[in-house]
């Protein structure tokens, strides 16, 4: 028979206490639960020691547990399901001469306008009420629809007539109706960033996942990447899908994936996450940074200025405060209008 006399987590954390242990069969199985979960994208290191009938003392080091990468919608940016309407995004779209380099820097200064003149018809589409499948005919990827992208007036002027440099902003409130983990996908081509806050169109939202660089969109189960999303509340949620494509093939699926189950946002069918655009009451937003977020080589003389809109409530311009590496700094504070 095997006694387990400790059972230590990452080095020093003694564990023995907590362990439900049972043993059956000369097989003894131990299970440990936690109040907080192991975060994100980390490594575990467990050493357990055990006694045997025979007197040995047996040691197991180095055993390496590694924790998956998962993003944990936040409760406070959470909305009550009664609280949205109108099925489908708000949609954005930009789209240059200059040559997108795939990345989501990049992207978001080209939404800004600091990579020449928006050739994209904006009159098109403001909002979209059907799904996130969009193709010009390159880029099949995993589902039939393959909705053009003219029919968000890009890639249509005549000046350009190709959808190379193309971005599509896409804002919703999305309806996670269960509380637990669920896994979504953006299948594209080139990159994306799925961010959150508390206004879908914040800029400066939390970052849930993303691809900076260009690539082709691909087929099947395991097509990419998979973001683990863990929902504690169960409710609505705010969400912004950035997409760009450089050259070439252009294409874009935002869908969730259950086992083999794959279902478009805002499908029809009764698993599909439904969307929404409009909500009863929003929140400020950051509409514009300057340096973008990310942005290197920024001299240290430059200045930081950040745009805030407001949302259905007027901002308090005496409430507004920045810190710059952790440390408070007396921002200049100017309203633009009434």
């Amino acid at each position: 028979m095997t006694n387990v006399s400790s059972v230590l987590l990452n080095g020093t954390n003694n564990i023995t206490s907590q362990m439900n242990l049972s043993s059956q069969g000369g097989v003894t199985t131990g299970t440990y639960t936690q109040t907080n979960r192991f975060p994100s994208s980390s490594t575990q290191n467990l050493t357990i020691t055990v006694n045997t009938s025979l007197g040995q003392s047996i040691t197991f080091s180095n055993m390496v547990l590694s924790v998956p990468n998962y993003f944990v919608m936040p409760a406070s940016y959470r909305l009550d399901p009664a609280a949205v309407s109108t099925p489908g995004f708000k949609v954005d779209v930009y789209e240059t001469t200059a040559a997108n380099p795939n990345t989501v820097l990049w992207t978001e200064e080209q939404l800004l306008g600091l990579h020449g003149p928006n050739l994209a018809d904006t009159n098109v589409a403001q909002s979209w009420a059907g799904v996130i499948d969009f193709d010009n005919g390159q880029s099949a990827g995993n589902f039939a629809n393959n909705t053009p992208f003219s029919e968000l007036g890009l890639g249509v002027n005549p000046e350009k007539a190709n959808t190379d440099n193309i971005t599509a902003e896409f804002t919703t409130y999305v309806n996670f109706p269960t509380a637990g983990e669920y896994e979504m996908v953006v299948n594209s081509d080139d990159g994306f960033l799925v961010s959150t806050a508390r206004n879908p169109q914040d800029r400066l939202g939390d970052r849930i996942f993303e691809v900076s660089f260009g690539r082709g969109i691909s087929t099947g189960v395991d097509a990419g990447p998979i973001q683990r999303i863990i929902v504690d509340q169960p409710g609505v949620y705010p969400l912004r899908l950035l997409f760009e494509n450089g050259g070439g093939g252009a294409g874009v699926e935002w869908y969730t994936r259950q086992g083999t189950n794959l279902t478009l946002i805002n499908d029809t069918a009764p698993e599909a996450l439904k969307a929404f655009q409009n909500a009863t009451s929003s929140a400020a937003y950051v509409s514009r940074t300057s340096p973008i977020r990310g942005s290197t080589g920024v001299s240290p003389l430059s200045p930081i200025s950040v745009t805030i809109n407001d949302g259905d409530r007027r901002v308090n311009e005496s409430t507004v405060a920045m810190t710059v590496n952790g440390a408070a700094s007396q921002p200049t504070v100017t309203r633009a209008g009434t």
